[in-house]
């Protein structure tokens, strides 16, 4: 299978043994940000043709987040950014499961998984912690992800918070992926997370400053995300 990080992947270990049972809580706070998009980059999100769904579209905001249940609200850097994939629901998820959702982003160089969960009567993974590293220009942005996914009918949902980042880029990451069948012949795939990235010094990070630029950036990664998938789940 040919994809952009199929040749430069590695393996990469987790430390963390344990999270506790409040840490695994993330849903409610994932929610908020998921029903608190403005309102006008909703309507700007609405206007948008069918062929601009397909080609991939994606919006980028400040606003104040709470990252973890009974947080603090913290300036954050957020990013929606959805596409209309031609690839039936069922044939998607078997070409990328959500539980994978992570090995096919684009630029992709290491990844480690651990921690996993599974369901007893479906036995597929319902929490796992991940971590992955992306390529960067500069540095690479190295998280370590608590994850819960839910799965429904002709839906399922990868929620994640950022735990730890042994390089001090990723101050703060939450959000989710939904895979949402739209008909017969087609799913939609959606991001929607907020973040605050930093640049690695020493043993800690330098905050990046909210700006737009940095935002676009963001924007510009998650839609590179949604073309990688495209083009993998095209070759199958």
């Amino acid at each position: 299978m040919a994809c952009a990080n199929t040749n430069k992947l590695y393996e990469v270990p987790i430390d963390i043994k344990k999270v506790d049972e409040q840490v695994w809580n993330i849903i409610p706070v994932i929610e908020t940000i998921n029903s608190s998009i403005p309102d006008e980059l909703l309507s700007e999100l609405k206007a948008k043709s069918l062929q601009d769904k397909m080609k991939g579209v994606s919006v980028t905001y400040p606003q104040q987040v709470v990252e973890v249940v009974g947080g603090q609200k913290k300036w954050m850097d957020v990013e929606y950014t959805t596409r209309i994939i031609n690839k039936p629901y069922e044939k998607f998820l078997s070409t990328i499961p959500a539980a994978k959702w992570g090995r096919y982003l684009f630029d992709l160089v290491g990844r480690g998984v651990g921690l996993r969960t599974y369901d007893e009567s479906s036995g597929k993974v319902v929490r796992q912690v991940e971590r992955m590293i992306l390529g960067g220009t500069l540095f690479n942005l190295d998280m370590t992800k608590v994850e819960v996914i839910i799965y429904e009918k002709d839906r399922t949902v990868v929620y994640w918070r950022v735990i730890d980042s042994k390089n001090h880029t990723t101050m703060a990451d939450i959000g989710n992926l939904e895979f949402k069948k739209l008909d017969d012949y087609s799913t939609q795939v959606t991001f929607h997370s907020a973040h605050i990235l930093a640049i690695p010094f020493l043993f800690f990070g330098i905050r990046l400053p909210h700006t737009d630029g940095l935002r676009e950036k963001i924007g510009n990664a998650f839609l590179k995300h949604l073309d990688n998938y495209h083009r993998i789940v095209s070759e199958h």
